[in-house]
C-alpha cells in the first residue's frame, strides 16, 4: 500500500525539525539534544530507507541494558 504523499512530507517536516532541535539541544543546557535527535530518525525510519538503516545501526551498536554482569565487582571497574 502507498503512503499519501502529505503523510509522507509531515513525516519529513517533523522528523527533520526534531533532528534541528535536537542538534541545538546538543549545546543549550536546557533541551535534550540525543534524546530529540533519536525522535526524529525513529520518526523518519516510519517513511525512509535511509533512516531506518541508520536507527537499525544504531541498535546493533548501543549497548544492550538487559545483558546481566557477570560479576559484582564489575561495577567497580
Amino acid at each position: 500500500m502507498k503512503t499519501p504523499p502529505f503523510k509522507k512530507l509531515l513525516v519529513g517536516v517533523l522528523g527533520v525539525a526534531l533532528i534541528l532541535v535536537g542538534i541545538a539541544g546538543l549545546v543549550l543546557p536546557f533541551l535534550p539534544g540525543w534524546l530529540l535527535i533519536i525522535a526524529g530518525l525513529a520518526l523518519l525510519s516510519t517513511e525512509y530507507v535511509w533512516a531506518r538503516r541508520l536507527t537499525e545501526g544504531a541498535r546493533r551498536h548501543a549497548p544492550n541494558p538487559s545483558k546481566r554482569r557477570e560479576r559484582p565487582d564489575d561495577l567497580a571497574a
